[in-house]
């Protein structure tokens, strides 16, 4: 379905994307890498890196930028996909694959190398993660890991506070000791 878009994909690379690209571009013939781009300190440059091994078996060319942002989409998809069987496992597989057919303007937005389809994937593993926390499977291990996830989500993008914050509400609410904190916090 991507291919068309794919196969013109100089057409399709639109100012942002061509300001990241140049930034790459210019980073990797400078050798000054920065975690960051210039003048844009509320998303890291994760997403251009990703692009790093394209460029090297592909060239500087616009379907290199624009690769993984397809694998990027079809991460999120299998990991929604994870998320949705362990709710409603009947129903999982046919939105799987409406994610797959999805609408022109998805199609089109699956296609461009924005941080967004990071911190989708990555808010889907928060879930998965935080599922796994509140089903009685906690262990230190999986513990340091959600931090280790909110941590990189938050420099992918910092708006995605908004999901690190809807999983920690989720996690205190599922809290076997809410009861008593509640009862400590009470003002009657």
């Amino acid at each position: 379905l991507r291919v068309p878009i794919l196969a013109n994909a100089n057409l399709f690379l639109n100012p942002d994307e061509a300001f990241m690209a140049t930034h790459l571009v210019e980073s990797i013939k400078s050798g000054n890498f920065s975690l960051y781009y210039e003048n844009m300190r509320y998303h890291g440059n994760f997403n251009a890196y990703l692009v790093l091994p394209l460029f090297l078996i592909m060239g500087f060319t616009a379907l290199a930028f624009k690769l993984p942002a397809v694998l990027c989409y079809g991460l999120y998809v299998w990991t929604f996909y994870l998320l949705a069987t362990r709710y409603r496992k009947d129903i999982a597989l046919t939105v799987a694959i409406f994610m797959v057919f999805c609408p022109p303007v998805i199609l089109d937005l699956s296609t461009r190398n924005f941080p967004h389809w990071i911190v989708f994937i990555l808010g889907n593993v928060l879930f998965l993660l935080a599922d796994q926390i509140i089903k009685n499977q906690r262990s230190n291990s999986k513990i340091f890991l959600l931090g280790l996830v909110v941590g990189f989500t938050i420099y992918v993008y910092s708006y995605s506070v908004i999901y690190v914050t809807t999983v920690l509400i989720i996690l205190l609410l599922a809290s076997p000791s809410l009861d008593s904190w509640r009862g400590n916090s009470s003002l009657v």
